[in-house]
């Protein structure tokens, strides 16, 4: 699995931050593309720490095909901005789906976990703006025996 990072090539001449970014990803092997007005940074997604996605996505850049799971409650409706939010009966009338109606949550306790995809592919970062600070990575959710301490 690749991470798909999309920059725009004018910000990566202006922005020190992600001239910065780009030179590090360049070094650890990043694959590097121009597409039209874009640089396209392929890595891989254990090499792309949280903080660094969540900035990418505050200067306008876009990632892509990036596993991440949020912490919820199932009977919790999913907030407003989220991708698939709404179910929408026979007669058209939409309601809000909770989180346990949007994904089956994975349970570690009692603790409840939803994967960030539609089923097939994980949302883009720039999707995720209403639950950006409650992100985490699939290798730091909780294990069972973490919990039982």
């Amino acid at each position: 699995m690749t991470t798909k990072i999309t920059l725009l090539q004018s910000l990566m001449d202006s922005n020190e931050q992600a001239q910065a970014l780009a030179t590090n990803a360049a070094i650890k092997g990043a694959r590097i593309e121009a597409e039209g007005d874009n640089v396209i940074y392929f890595v891989r997604p254990e090499k792309l720490l949280l903080p660094v996605a969540k900035f990418i996505d505050s200067i306008g850049g876009e990632v892509e095909d990036y596993p991440l799971w949020i912490e919820v409650k199932p009977t919790t409706k999913v907030p407003v901005g989220i991708k698939g939010r709404m179910l929408v009966a026979e007669d058209e009338t939409e309601t809000v789906k909770t989180w346990g109606e949007w994904r089956t949550p994975h349970v570690v306790g009692t603790r409840s976990f939803i994967e960030m995809s539609d089923g097939r592919n994980y949302l883009k970062m720039s999707e995720l703006t209403p639950v950006l600070a409650k992100l985490v990575k699939p290798e730091d959710l909780p294990q069972e025996d973490e919990l039982a301490e």
